[in-house]
């Protein structure tokens, strides 16, 4: 997350799991860049991005206490990662100015909802749908590919990303994680939020979508194998 006075050239960065406050001396406008926890990802389906909100020219008011807490991006497990958690810009610690929901969780069957959704798995004889995305926050997770025979998974879906949706699986190929956005609030091009790459099953794990994004590994025979998917990639899961 970053906030800074409109025209100055540097951000003001605050770390995972702060809950820290500001006040200013004078009525002021302000940018600001709020990325939520990134989804964990699933075996096969990889997890969404953290909700992406930015805004320029933002008014605060003077002599005002603005809290800012920033979540942390869920654990990714079998058969389904957990979401992210929201960030938030409140008044006083209580009412939400900027809220970004946390990303949606991939799973083995059906993707999890979030700021960007979850991909869907591939153990079933059906497609299992991607998550939905919170309006304005991100996009959808891919659905995973029909289950190829009874004892043969298919493919997992990516991850939504801020900035695309994340990529169907295909056969027993991974989808890859929905594209990340660029910003320069921090002084220099950065890109966030991007969703995780979908999990092969036979075939091959799917890249992520920038952004800090992990990529989906092969299942099985792969060293990676035993280690879900990465999530959905943010300024607070993985380094961006």
């Amino acid at each position: 997350m970053g906030i800074r006075r409109s025209g100055r050239p540097a951000g003001f960065n605050y770390p995972t799991g702060l809950n820290g406050v500001f006040t200013t001396t004078s009525n002021t406008v302000v940018d600001y860049l709020v990325v939520a926890g990134g989804g964990g990802g699933a075996y096969q389906g990889g997890g969404g991005a953290g909700g992406f909100l930015t805004s320029s020219g933002y008014p605060i008011s003077t002599s005002t206490s603005y809290s800012i807490t920033i979540g942390s991006g869920g654990p990714g497990a079998n058969p389904a990662g957990s979401n992210g958690s929201y960030s938030f810009i409140n008044v006083a610690s209580t009412t939400a100015l900027v809220s970004a929901r946390g990303g949606g969780g991939g799973t083995n069957t059906y993707g999890r909802a979030g700021g960007s959704g979850g991909g869907g798995g591939g153990t079933m004889p059906v497609a299992g749908t991607g998550g939905a995305a919170e309006p304005g926050q991100g996009n959808s997770g891919g659905a995973g590919s029909p289950r190829i025979s009874p004892s043969d998974f298919a493919g997992g879906g990516g991850g939504g990303g801020a900035g695309g949706p994340g990529s169907n699986g295909s056969g027993p190929n991974g989808g890859a994680g929905g594209s990340s956005t660029p910003s320069s609030m921090s002084g220099s091009p950065t890109d966030y939020a991007g969703g995780g790459g979908g999990g092969g099953y036979t075939g091959t794990g799917a890249p992520g979508g920038g952004g800090g994004a992990g990529n989906g590994t092969s299942f099985p025979g792969n060293p990676a194998a035993s280690a879900p998917n990465a999530p959905g990639g943010s300024y607070n899961t993985s380094g961006r």
